[in-house]
């Protein structure tokens, strides 16, 4: 038999991630099976398993979507000059989450899925772990910019709290079903420099 091409490989993985965000979004997570991921994405369940060793591994490639977009955002941000400032990638980080992770809690169900299941967690930790990074490069390109003492350590500490203020908004707007970026940024302009004119 001919080989697969690493192009239709690619289209057949994100073929069965689609199946289970669907399934995921009309059922939840614990009711998904990989049965209902085959027979909704039209692929035999060997089919599935010679892509993902299971619904593990298959919940982290819906997980290492979002983070795709986010990194590719924040990516572009660090590249141009001047550096935009942190609001700019606030907003970067929360206008490219794909709006079917947010329907259905998909997120919220992969980082419960995580707290249950330590490999799940660990996989799920080295996804937030990678993001860190990249918004740390951000940060070490505009710590420098504006003349910050030590850029790297400062980026380094500050990288965690710009991530987790994407993650509760992620939470919110999961729960809520409101999604206004403008918003959540004044938010946070508000309460690290309350001085600062409404824009």
């Amino acid at each position: 038999m001919p080989r697969i091409t690493e192009s239709r490989r690619a289209q057949q993985r994100q073929r069965i991630v689609d199946a289970m965000i669907t399934c995921m979004r009309r059922q939840g997570l614990a009711k998904t099976s990989m049965a209902d991921v085959s027979e909704e994405s039209g692929l035999s369940a060997g089919a599935i398993y010679g892509y993902f060793a299971g619904k593990d591994e298959l919940l982290l490639a819906v997980a290492m979507r979002a983070l795709e977009s986010h990194s590719e955002a924040v990516a572009e941000l660090s590249r141009r000059r001047p550096v935009p400032p942190p609001s700019q990638i606030l907003r970067a980080l929360l206008g490219e989450v794909p709006q079917e992770a947010l329907e259905g809690g998909i997120l919220l169900q992969v980082w419960a899925a995580a707290v249950q299941h330590e490999g799940m967690r660990d996989a799920v930790l080295v996804v937030f772990s990678t993001l860190d990074e990249r918004v740390g490069a951000y940060l070490r390109a505009w710590f420098i910019q504006i003349g910050r003492e030590d850029p790297a350590e400062s980026a380094r500490r500050a990288a965690p709290a710009l991530t987790a203020l994407t993650q509760g908004f992620l939470v919110r707007a999961s729960l809520t079903g409101r999604r206004d970026v403008d918003a959540f940024v004044e938010s946070v302009g508000a309460l690290l420099d309350p001085d600062a004119p409404l824009r």
